[in-house]
């Protein structure tokens, strides 16, 4: 009887077999590790895009049947020189654009001619953690939206009534992926990698914060400090998302390089172009930039007019109240009324 002899791997054998699985898996890892990386960026590109692409359908929704529009930024708002912009700053603003637009305007309710009632609305794009009237805290990139109801004839102070609400989701802030910070600044810009100061330059927070490892970028228009480039037919917001763990740093200037906002990557850019529709169509059938003509009457009584060319404020107003050049640390205003509100 023939005995059966077994076999087996030898304690060499097994450490060539193990070396070769190693190298396999080395050059598995080398060829999953660059898709693996796209597929991030990938997700990130898709999730940043649905965000921006969220408050750009938002301030269209708001913007484009407007009537009439102010765009304004903080610097060139704080009137009163007291606490940044103010309820009292804010009040100021809407009574001029009540004043420009509907300065003793009426309607007629089959019987006489009354004096015109509607909404003048205020849209603050926030660049800053702030509150709203109730004390409720708003983070930065929160989008506030307030109304203040107006008769024609009748002026708005700071003690005027009226509405706010923050119109972005909380979930764009308190999500489990909710991990971006936004940015926003009128004009339209592309992100440029950005030369980060030498430490002697900054303060100890920036000190801190910059990552001297990592790529920072910029948007052109804020490194060059150029023109915002804004007009009624060219009207853009830049909405700027990076994460929150690498955030944004506000660096001085530095040699040829003007003080600007970087961003660590990953960050994206996506540019919210904002039609004024009605606008440009009633622009079709006039050659002035100014409003719409009214009927008015100055006084209880007195006969009804037209409002002539003096009395009626510009459609759009970009340079008056908005800052000419681009700029991050502005929060941006856009002060409108709508049509079918008025009655």
């Amino acid at each position: 009887m023939k005995k059966r002899i077994k076999k087996g791997f030898t304690l060499v054998e097994l450490i060539v077999v193990m070396a070769i699985f190693s190298i396999l898996m080395v050059a598995v890892m080398a060829l999953t590790g660059p898709v693996q990386r796209l597929f991030q960026k990938t997700a990130l590109a898709e999730k940043t895009y649905s965000y921006a692409n969220n408050i750009q359908l938002y301030l269209q929704g708001k913007l484009e049947y407007a009537e009439d529009v102010y765009v304004g930024t903080t610097d060139k708002l704080d009137f009163n020189g007291v606490n940044g912009v103010d309820d009292e700053d804010i009040a100021k603003l809407v009574e001029t654009f009540r004043k420009e637009h509907f300065e003793n305007t009426v309607t007629y309710d089959g019987n006489k001619a009354n004096y015109m009632k509607g909404n003048i609305h205020v849209i603050k794009l926030c660049n800053s953690d702030t509150k709203l009237k109730s004390g409720e805290e708003v983070p930065r990139g929160q989008i506030i939206h307030r109304v203040y109801g107006f008769t024609s004839n009748i002026p708005i102070s700071s003690t005027s009534a009226y509405t706010e609400t923050a119109d972005l989701n909380k979930a764009f802030f308190d999500a489990v992926d909710s991990v971006y910070n936004y940015n926003y600044a009128l004009g339209s810009s592309n992100l440029k990698v950005v030369k980060m100061p030498p430490d002697s330059d900054l303060d100890d927070a920036a000190k801190a914060k910059i990552d001297r490892d990592v790529v920072y970028r910029a948007l052109d228009k804020d490194i060059e400090d150029s023109p915002t480039g804004i007009s009624a037919t060219t009207l853009a917001v830049s909405i700027v998302l990076d994460k929150k763990d690498t955030g944004s740093i506000d660096i001085p200037a530095f040699g040829s390089q003007k003080a600007c906002r970087a961003f660590a990557s990953p960050v994206s850019v996506q540019i919210a172009n904002l039609p004024l529709t009605n606008i440009a169509i009633r622009e079709n059938h006039s050659s002035s930039p100014k409003g719409v003509k009214r009927p008015m009457m100055e006084a209880e009584g007195d006969p009804v007019k037209l409002q002539g060319d003096g009395a009626v404020g510009y459609a759009v107003s970009c340079d008056k109240y908005a800052s000419s050049t681009f700029d991050f640390q502005n929060d941006i205003y856009f002060v409108y009324a709508y049509t079918d509100e008025m009655y």
